[in-house]
Formats: C-alpha cells, structure tokens, sequence
C-alpha cells in the first residue's frame, strides 16, 4: 500500500525485512528497503556474542521490474572439538540471503467498486 510500512518476519533466523513504498503519478515505485537478520547469543556464551545486521537503501523501479538485494551474509563458526559433530574437524557455515521483490501497481479506474479480496 501507498506510504504504508510492511514488516515481514521469516523463519527461525532472526530475518525481518522492513518495506516502504510510495507510488508516484507515473507509475514509478519508490522503495525504502531495511533488511535486518540478528543472531542470539548461544546458551552459555555472553550476550554481547549476538549480532545484527541490517541494510537500508532505496530504490525506485517501475511495477512489475524486479529489484534483487543481496550480501546479507551470516557466518556460523565451526563447533570444534567435542562439538555436536562428535570432534570432527568442520569449517565454519556461511549463508548469504538474497531477497527479490516485484512491486506491482494496482490501478482501481473510475467508478469501479473495489471487491474485497481481488487482486
């Protein structure tokens, strides 16, 4: 919707992506875009071992162009000896999360009665 923030929370891993659009008279969609993913600290550890890393940026496309974000990146280190692996030697996990949104503009003509539900 036109100026209205939209908050998605995915998943176990601390994922929420944060969008706020603004549709101009010439079709063009502007996007304010904050991704955010946010660690916990592990039981036993600190709490200040928890991270959050977040992205602002904007972005302006027409409806129906996609826009893909990408270099998130959430690094797990290797559990070590004695870890849940039974000690074996392990590398540390990486994930990046690559988001892709396509606004779509939706236009009601006039004297058209929206249906509720219709998209």
């Amino acid at each position: 919707m036109n100026n209205e923030p939209a908050v998605m929370r995915i998943g176990p891993g601390g994922f929420t992506l944060s969008i706020t659009s603004q549709i101009s008279a010439d079709g063009l969609v502007h996007m304010n875009v904050s991704p955010t993913i946010a660690t916990g600290a592990r039981p036993g550890s600190p709490a200040s071992t928890g991270t959050v890393v977040e992205v602002d940026t904007a972005v302006r496309v027409r409806g129906g162009d996609t826009v893909v974000i990408a270099g998130l990146i959430r690094e797990e280190p290797d559990t070590g000896p004695g870890g849940a692996d039974g000690g074996k030697d392990r590398r540390p996990s990486r994930t990046e999360l690559v988001v892709l949104l396509t606004p779509t503009v939706v236009s009601v003509s006039a004297g058209a009665v929206p249906v509720a539900g219709a998209q």
